[in-house]
């Protein structure tokens, strides 16, 4: 019995009529058939098609009892983790991109199928509690961050800057080793070898640049130090600026697609009392 497509209209008999005018039976009859028609459509559990519970309940209906197409409204989907994203594929097709690691955020990337991916933002690591190497001919770490894993990829470059507030030289034959290390490979390295004592501290920075040299396995570093006497303590009658530059450019052999420790380290040649050299803090960042 399907549903009616017009509205059926009934006519209610008045309290002065008899009950055999109009006729009970056929008052009961149209009642009947309007909730027959109404069952029918509403249907059963049963979810027969064409009934309002086969939409709402059946896999294969228009409607939300099931997993519901991209094309029909719905997501598709019928599972999620905490963080997951919703992401188009396609004018008609919804997938699910899967939370990405911490600290990691979405980038557009057109060689996706989702067009969107989860990496590194461009600042990759600060620190600002100082390092002190005094005198001494312990290796110490000054800088250690770890670059996650596709930030190179084959054509990025990451940079990384240490401030250094004090660089003093105890002894003329006291050296200091600035050493970079991007994995377990040292990929460049400046001695400092004073000519004589330093009067006074020099301070700037250390920069480590390292670029992807078209491949996720070849890098090139930078490694740039560049330290000064503060200008406000030269006095008129000093004929030039103490200071300390150096600068070396080597090759490493990487994966930069999986995730590697970058890192500075500084060392004293002999233990003599006066050396210092002090790292106020750095910061690391995906700069291409």
């Amino acid at each position: 019995m399907p549903y009616p497509s017009t509205i059926s209209t009934f006519t209610n008999p008045l309290a002065s009529e008899r009950l055999s005018s109009p006729s009970h039976s056929s008052i009961e009859s149209a009642q009947n058939t309007g909730l027959s028609e109404i069952q029918t459509f509403v249907g059963t559990l049963s979810s027969a098609v064409g009934t309002i519970m086969y939409d709402v309940r059946a896999v294969g209906s228009d409607g939300g009892g099931h997993v519901q197409g991209v094309n029909k409204g719905g997501t598709n989907q019928t599972a999620y983790t905490r963080g997951d994203w919703l992401v188009a594929t396609s004018s008609s097709v919804l997938a699910r991109l899967g939370v990405g690691a911490n600290n990691l955020t979405p980038i557009a990337d057109t060689a996706e199928s989702s067009g969107i991916r989860w990496g590194s933002p461009l600042r990759i690591g600060t620190v600002a509690s100082v390092v002190t190497v005094i005198g001494n001919t312990t290796e110490t770490s000054i800088l250690s961050v770890t670059i996650p894993a596709s930030i190179l990829s084959t054509n990025n470059a990451v940079r990384s800057t240490a401030y250094i507030s004090a660089y003093t030289v105890g002894g003329v034959s006291d050296t200091l080793l600035i050493r970079a290390n991007y994995g377990n490979n040292s990929i460049g390295s400046v001695l400092l070898a004073p000519t004589g004592i330093s009067t006074a501290s020099v301070a700037g920075k250390i920069e480590l640049t390292l670029l992807a040299n078209a491949s996720a396995s070849v890098q090139r570093s930078e490694l740039l130090i560049d330290l000064q006497r503060d200008t406000l303590a030269i006095t008129a009658t000093s004929t030039s600026v103490l200071g300390v530059n150096a600068f070396r450019s080597t090759t490493a052999s990487v994966n930069s697609m999986a995730n590697q420790t970058l890192g500075l380290t500084a060392q004293w040649g002999a233990s003599i009392a006066g050396s210092r050299f002090d790292v106020d803090g750095y910061i690391v960042e995906k700069i291409t």
